[in-house]
């Protein structure tokens, strides 16, 4: 849990050690939230539905 480490928003997050991070969950789920935290995100866009 994110609480665990001492992350309570999104701005702890940003600044926390990406190191400690990958150690307690994981490269892939440290690298992925951590990106997301920063507005990043290369999933691709699908429509959901028509035009508006």
């Amino acid at each position: 849990c994110l609480e665990a480490l001492g992350i309570n928003s999104v701005r702890d997050l940003q600044t926390f050690s990406p190191k400690i991070l990958e150690k307690e969950l994981g490269i892939s789920v440290a690298q992925r939230i951590q990106k997301l935290s920063f507005g990043e995100d290369n999933s691709p866009v699908i429509p959901s539905g028509p035009p508006q």
